[in-house]
């Protein structure tokens, strides 16, 4: 028969595992709940949490981490729970105010995003064009080796004649390759300058939008602003309900796009292809 283990039973009485150590030395003690601070107000049922969480805390536990996690556990379900019953006491006395709003639709709306996204789609498109550029250059060269390449076969030619086209080969060879990379590096250079503006400008454009938000919120004396947009990493909206909430996501777009020019509404310029 398989014996139980003697560090798992949180009875203190049970026999020490070895006979230098006792079983007290192996056991650890929870942590107590502190009383300071305790408001007057504190609700009945969330004493009786307390108090049960601060029985747990006499419990004596060994080894047995299955024991010990099991036992934080149900200390942090009992102030999860004495918190709730803490704020619903107090929403009860205190009605709390709540607006949503939806960030990602005031951010595509606001006619500064579209002034943004309009110049970054000029820049790209320029940023393109010089690409184009090199890469026509370096097609030429292409070319010319596909000449030189055909050139060397005429059994026709001289040794002298073969030798100077291999060289006039191999000189283009490596000026395409040292071409191909400057371009590349080029377009790597500036990308990279034309993305760390992109975030720039659209963290501003947010920037400006929280601020709004904000003055808002303490205009009409809100106790809560929620993002409705938000996403878990499990792409499961944050905010799948709220009660008696107030919606100000058409008031604020409306408040942001007060003075946008008349020609804001226009549709933004295609964006280019994706460089080579």
């Amino acid at each position: 028969m398989r014996q139980s283990s003697t560090t798992s039973s949180p009875n203190p009485s049970a026999k020490s595992v070895s006979a230098s150590r006792s079983w007290t030395d192996s056991v650890v003690r929870l942590p107590r709940f502190e009383e300071k601070n305790e408001p007057k107000d504190f609700p009945q049922a969330a004493r009786k949490i307390i108090d049960a969480c601060k029985r747990l805390g006499h419990f004596h536990v060994g080894c047995n981490d299955h024991l010990l996690m099991t036992l934080h556990i149900r200390q942090l379900f009992a102030v999860a729970v004495a918190t709730l019953l803490i704020g619903s006491v107090s929403a009860q006395e205190t009605k709390i105010k709540i607006a949503t709003v939806d960030m990602a639709l005031l951010f595509k709306e606001y006619y500064k995003t579209g002034i943004a996204q309009q110049e970054i789609n000029v820049e790209r498109a320029r940023i393109q064009k010089d690409n184009n550029e090199k890469l026509t250059s370096i097609r030429q060269i292409e070319s010319d080796i596909r000449t030189l390449k055909q050139q060397s076969e005429d059994p026709s030619l001289s040794d002298q004649k073969k030798s100077q086209i291999y060289k006039d080969y191999q000189a283009k060879y490596q000026e395409g390759i040292q071409l191909d990379k400057e371009r590349r590096e080029f377009l790597g250079r500036k990308d990279k300058a034309l993305n760390e503006k992109m975030v720039q400008r659209m963290r501003g454009i947010l920037d400006e939008i929280r601020k709004l938000v904000e003055e808002r919120a303490k205009a009409e004396s809100y106790d809560y602003v929620f993002d409705k947009s938000g996403m878990s990493t499990s792409q499961v909206p944050f905010l799948l309900y709220t009660k008696d909430a107030t919606e100000i996501t058409s008031s604020l777009l409306k408040d942001l796009n007060k003075d946008a020019p008349a020609d804001s509404g226009d549709k933004e310029e295609e964006a280019p292809a994706k460089a080579e």
